[in-house]
């Protein structure tokens, strides 16, 4: 499945329908049903769960052991699962758990599920693909402590260290943290759609008015552009941004 094409018409649909979209789980709706769209049209939305065993460490009243087992037998019944969910809780046995907001699993699911006080944790290895979407709606600018001065010392060879990408690093989204999650995850098809009504990343195209913030917010846009052109070239995360003027892949 080509991934990076469905991520681009949900960036062009945000583009269309921008007054239609007023939270982020209208995003990942429309995402969730691109896909299996995509995959029911392959004859390829369920994947094969061979061994639908839900493994526990015992949080959870003994009595309700009963209630485990029926869910268990429904795998066992069918041998069946959706290929794509919301919110998933992945399990690394190296690492901690992590909620993912759309996955992809593998045609067949190969580890068990862990089930864990009523959630079920999936086995990150099971991924085919990823998605990390952010709805940045009200915000018109990642800091007000950018300057001119902070901004020309900003060169490619200090952009981790310098203190106005540091601010890009938390960027009030947690943006990197989501980054440093993808790119952990076997797969590589991996991404993160981030959009915005204020264009709060200060990308192509702005639109802007006044020429004295127009010429700061591109040294802003310059700045995120070097910085999220790294974080995509060290990693394998594929990342899209969407704002009412445009697109930006980096990849």
């Amino acid at each position: 499945m080509n991934y990076h094409a469905i991520a681009d018409e949900l960036a062009d649909w945000f583009l269309e329908t921008a007054l239609d979209v007023s939270m982020e789980a209208d995003m990942q709706c429309r995402l969730i049903e691109s896909l299996r769209t995509e995959l029911q049209d392959a004859d390829a939305l369920y994947a094969t769960f061979p061994d639908p065993t839900l493994t526990t460490d015992g949080n959870y009243a003994v009595y309700k052991r009963p209630y485990i087992d029926r869910i268990a037998e429904c795998g066992q019944n069918d041998g069946v699962l959706s290929r794509v969910h919301p919110e998933v809780n992945l399990s690394d046995p190296d690492g901690p758990n992590e909620q993912i907001d759309v996955v992809v699993f593998d045609d067949e699911l190969s580890h068990p599920v862990f089930w864990n006080g009523g959630s079920k944790r999936y086995d990150e290895r099971d991924v085919a693909a990823a998605f990390e979407l952010k709805f940045i709606t009200n915000q018109n600018v990642l800091s007000n402590d950018f300057d001119n001065s902070t901004l020309r010392s900003a060169s490619e060879a200090e952009m981790r260290r310098d203190s106005a990408v540091e601010k890009l690093h938390t960027a009030n989204r947690k943006l990197e943290h989501d980054l440093d999650r993808l790119n952990d995850l076997p797969t590589d098809e991996t991404y993160l759609v981030v959009f915005s009504h204020y264009n709060y990343l200060f990308q192509p195209t702005l639109l802007d008015k006044d020429s004295a913030t127009l010429k700061k917010n591109r040294k802003i846009g310059w700045t995120v552009d070097t910085w999220l052109s790294n974080e995509a070239a060290a990693g394998s995360t594929e990342i899209l941004y969407a704002h009412p003027g445009g697109k930006t892949w980096w990849q």
